[in-house]
């Protein structure tokens, strides 16, 4: 009978359409476990929560170094085809979170004019009318940088988050993917990588204070003939694991240095976990339940060859909290995933919520 209620309410979800981001969750087979729903297996009793992180640790070392296989059709028959080694990291904690916004305020901003401009942050102009910060190199039209704070409109994000953004605007970047390369030994910036990482790491050092950052991708840019830079993304770090939050604090670096920094600055609060994760085998089940809700992005490849564990950002009850989150990581080469990092596909360790979602850009 409870069979039966599911198959009807999921038909009319169906009819209806998915309006959301984040889907309901469903039954799934665990092999350990056997068949229950989430809720069900997931409740633990409070004398049991002094357990729960070993309990869990246990549950991601078991899913470590596992490699998956299966495939499944989406609703337009695309392929879904999944070969991926699930990756293997040390951990030795794991929660959720809420995310503290943090005010980009005075303080951001002279450590950045000091890191930037160094003895001439003074000759640093506000202009009213624009709403930002000027610093003129020269009379040269758009020989100058604009620095300003921002509060993001493309797309979801977290009410009241602040994105800074440091640009230099005689510059011409070409910011899509028809621009990446396939190798980062392709990108003909005279400026050797390493150096560019040092460059930027001074920025999160000096002026984010590390607050967890930590880079978490590289991509080179500057196909057919066009002016070839590299992107390096930060992510904030939470137990060694990515926080995939709404937008990500990336750097524009070409031979003359860093063109554009661009991003928010937040930190975490830990709330207590008191049920047990989800395995990535019930993840991947989950993931075929919930197939016809999974967006297709159209353009990118759905070879998935690597499933990390992550943290996610999503909104509950009005807060942002992060929870811990499989990811399928969309690709099978190194440029395909470059292509689609900003393709947030996997399943929330904790609610069994599936989620398909695009992130991390900044406009």
């Amino acid at each position: 009978m409870k069979k039966i209620l599911w198959i009807i309410f999921f038909g009319i979800l169906s009819l209806c359409g998915c309006s959301t981001d984040i889907y309901q969750k469903k039954e799934y087979m665990d092999e350990t476990l056997g068949s229950s729903s989430i809720e069900e297996m997931n409740e633990v009793s409070n004398d049991n929560v002094e357990n729960i992180l070993q309990i869990n640790l246990d549950i991601i070392k078991k899913s470590q170094g596992l490699h998956l296989v299966d495939s499944f059709e989406l609703y337009d028959g695309k392929l879904v085809d999944v070969d991926a080694d699930v990756d293997d990291i040390i951990i030795n904690r794991i929660s959720k979170y809420q995310v503290i916004l943090l005010n980009i305020g005075e303080s951001v901003k002279e450590k950045l004019f000091e890191l930037r401009y160094g003895k001439e942050k003074n000759n640093v102009i506000y202009e009213s009318a624009g709403g930002k910060w000027l610093f003129y190199y020269s009379d040269s039209l758009g020989d100058w940088d604009s620095f300003r704070v921002l509060f993001p409109t493309a797309g979801p994000s977290i009410p009241g988050e602040e994105i800074f953004s440091l640009t230099y605007d005689n510059v011409d970047l070409y910011p899509f993917e028809d621009n990446i390369l396939d190798e980062i030994e392709d990108c003909k910036v005279t400026l050797n990588v390493n150096e560019a990482i040092e460059m930027c790491n001074r920025y999160i050092s000096d002026v984010v204070e590390f607050n967890g950052y930590k880079l978490n991708m590289i991509i080179p840019y500057g196909s057919l003939g066009r002016r070839p830079y590299y992107k390096l993304i930060y992510k904030m770090y939470q137990d060694n694991v990515p926080v995939s939050s709404f937008y990500n604090l990336h750097f524009l670096v070409d031979e003359k240095g860093i063109q554009e920094i661009n991003g928010p600055i937040y930190s975490l609060e830990e709330i207590e976990i008191e049920k047990e994760l989800i395995s990535v085998t019930a993840a991947l089940n989950l993931l075929k339940d919930q197939k016809e809700c999974i967006r297709n992005w159209g353009e990118f490849s759905y070879k998935i060859r690597q499933i990390s564990l992550e943290y996610i950002v999503v909104m509950e009850d009005g807060k942002p909290i992060a929870y811990p989150f499989w990811r399928f990581v969309l690709g099978e080469t190194e440029k395909e995933k470059w292509k689609a990092f900003h393709i947030i596909l996997g399943v929330n360790a904790v609610t069994g919520d599936v989620i398909s979602v695009r992130r991390g850009d900044t406009f």
